[in-house]
């Protein structure tokens, strides 16, 4: 599915910047203190998500995977937070046991606004909604791919209940057990120079 919105194509997303910058350039957050980032490095996380509840912006540069070892979701985006992640690798997500078991790598709960930009999704599972990304209200990717993930409800790569932003990106080879192999989308959503 290719598809290109004309210019009265809108989507009323919220925009209000995150206030938080607290994970900037070759730098990421772990237990709780700053580490540096020289070259491409890989995360493994060890004890559960990493929960966020402020508005937090994390720019990988591209160098940085969060493996989750298919024990961890990645991420539990909790409201009112603003979360964008840029150029980070996301993989090995598993939201199974999880409560509630949705969004593999990225999960956002009700009242949250979800930007993920740069960034690669892949190899993530669920046994409920949205093998990579699960989010209840708004969610833009942007300039991403996210394939190989694995739902067993509906929308194996991405399952969105709020607005849907997806421009310049590539949501392929997911799988579901249910409705959307690659995206399972309840509200509006706007599709732009994108591959399906």
């Amino acid at each position: 599915l290719r598809r290109r919105a004309g210019p009265t194509s809108k989507i009323p997303i919220r925009r209000r910047p995150p206030r938080q910058d607290a994970v900037r350039g070759r730098a990421h957050a772990a237990n709780g203190r700053l580490r540096t980032c020289n070259g491409p490095e890989t995360v493994s996380l060890t004890d559960g998500p990493l929960e966020v509840t402020i508005d937090l912006r994390i720019d990988g540069l591209g160098k940085l995977t969060i493996d989750g070892g298919q024990r961890n979701r990645i991420f539990s985006v909790r409201e009112p937070a603003i979360f964008e992640v840029i150029g980070m690798g996301m993989t090995g997500g598993n939201a199974s046991d999880a409560d509630p078991p949705h969004g593999g790598a990225i999960r956002g709960a009700v009242g949250t606004e979800i930007t993920v930009r740069d960034c690669q999704i892949y190899g993530n599972v669920t046994l409920g909604n949205g093998g990579g990304v699960n989010s209840s209200d708004d969610l833009s990717i942007i300039g991403s791919v996210v394939t190989d993930n694995e739902a067993d409800g509906h929308g194996g790569g991405v399952s969105v209940f709020g607005d849907a932003l997806i421009q310049n990106s590539v949501i392929s080879n997911n799988s579901s057990g249910n409705r959307g192999g690659g995206l399972a989308l309840w509200k509006q959503t706007l599709v732009e120079n994108s591959t399906i």
